[in-house]
């Protein structure tokens, strides 16, 4: 496996790892003060959105069955990782543009 590929498996499992974690704190019962609360909505965000188009009903806020959580960590995980991969993608572009392709 070159370090590419692992670099990415890595990211992926981070990724959903947190997407996980954050959906799960916030559909708790738990207090949570606002400095945790919205930086972990704002991280789960694209991922609930997703769900709730998907799955949700008109008149709910977030996943909070462990399927529903499951399908928005996937869903997070996999735009947050595409958000990723164009923003390394223009990088990589804007450098070879700058520098020259590489030798």
């Amino acid at each position: 496996m070159n370090t590419a590929r692992l670099g990415c498996s890595i990211l992926v499992a981070v990724l959903l790892a947190l997407s996980t974690l954050a959906l799960t704190v916030i559909a708790s019962t738990w207090p949570l003060p606002s400095v945790l609360r919205d930086p972990l909505w704002v991280f789960a965000q694209p991922g609930t959105a997703i769900w709730w188009f998907a799955l949700g009903g008109a008149f709910t806020t977030g996943p909070s069955s462990a399927a529903g959580i499951c399908f928005a960590a996937v869903a997070n995980s996999a735009l947050w990782l595409t958000l990723f991969v164009a923003i390394r993608g223009v990088y990589c572009g804007v450098r070879r543009w700058r520098i020259g392709p590489k030798v």
